[in-house]
């Protein structure tokens, strides 16, 4: 019997189908959406499952080491976290504060936290943090072809989240959970690796506004690589029933939401040559089209009605 794996139903289960766009295989892969939580999951993992993990998956790329770039970056982001200096403060007349420092105020890390990154791929975000003074850092992906020590505070090793041991001060996930199965297992599993008073930050893509607007065609669905996509309601429940509570939530969606899956409409796969992300000047958009779905997904996460958002987690 197929049942959701968040709420345990059997009946009011809405079945769907939806291809592989992102690199363009079209593969057509069966889906259903729980109509009493919201959440949607794949039926079957496809066998061949790595073939869809492309070698130029975005989340493998190995940051770049550009030390003027970083020298910037670090002063822009101390800058926010009031650490003044003139060069920090043109910067931030220039930039907008980087996202990463509102996952750091929020959770009230320090520079000495612990830090574990499940899902880390290459490590870019850890780099990030890195470059501006986090100094225990550890990433874990089970899908990179090696080990990648960047130095003794940087790490990222080749396992799975069952393969962690240790207590962490801050754990990350960006946009990783949904390519996971199993969610009640993975959460205990984390709560396993955290103090009492240690934060989780989860960010996934959230079945809304998008979602009922383009149905198969929604490119957060991105057929297989994602298992389960949940809706507020069913993260709301696997947060609650695995021990947690969410302290802090906010939306952040982009115009990706849009423009992406217009593109899937018309069958323009994520990577093809006239695609957006790919080739801006032979895409069917042109700049003032990618503004406006940047002001739109902007008014969403306003409502939290955006396809994406970043939760903060404590233990109960």
């Amino acid at each position: 019997m197929i049942r959701c794996e968040i709420c345990g139903e059997e009946k009011n289960l809405n079945y769907f189908k939806a291809r592989e766009l992102m690199i363009g295989f079209r593969d057509e892969f069966k889906y259903f959406e729980c109509k009493n939580c919201g959440c949607i999951q794949i039926l079957e993992i496809p066998q061949n499952f790595q073939k869809y993990y492309d070698t130029d998956y975005y989340s493998f790329e190995i940051p770049k080491n550009n030390s003027i770039r970083n020298y910037l970056k670090k002063k822009r982001a101390l800058f926010y976290l009031d650490n003044k200096s003139i060069v920090g403060y043109l910067l931030s007349k220039i930039f907008n504060s980087p996202q990463l420092i509102n996952w750091v105020k929020v959770s009230g890390i320090s520079f000495n936290s612990s830090i574990l990154d499940i899902g880390s791929g290459s490590g870019k975000l850890l780099m990030d943090f890195y470059n501006i003074g986090f100094n225990n850092l550890l990433g874990i992906d089970p899908f990179i072809k090696n080990e990648i020590i960047y130095n003794e505070n940087l790490l990222i090793k080749k396992k799975s989240v069952f393969e962690v041991d240790g207590k962490f001060d801050f754990i990350m996930m960006h946009h990783s959970l949904e390519h996971m199965q199993n969610h009640f297992e993975i959460m205990k599993k984390i709560k396993s690796l955290m103090h009492v008073n240690s934060i989780l930050l989860i960010r996934i893509p959230i079945a809304s506004e998008a979602w009922q607007k383009y149905g198969e065609n929604w490119v957060s669905l991105d057929a297989p690589r994602h298992f389960v996509v949940h809706s507020q309601k069913s993260f709301e429940m696997l947060s609650k029933e695995s021990g947690f509570n969410i302290f802090y939530f906010n939306y952040d969606s982009i115009g990706y939401q849009f423009w992406a899956s217009e593109q899937y409409k018309l069958n323009i796969p994520y990577k093809s040559r006239n695609s957006y992300r790919m080739n801006p000047n032979k895409s069917i958009f042109n700049k003032n089209q990618i503004a406006e779905f940047e002001k739109m997904a902007q008014n969403l996460n306003e409502i939290n009605r955006g396809d994406q958002a970043c939760f903060y987690l404590k233990m109960i």
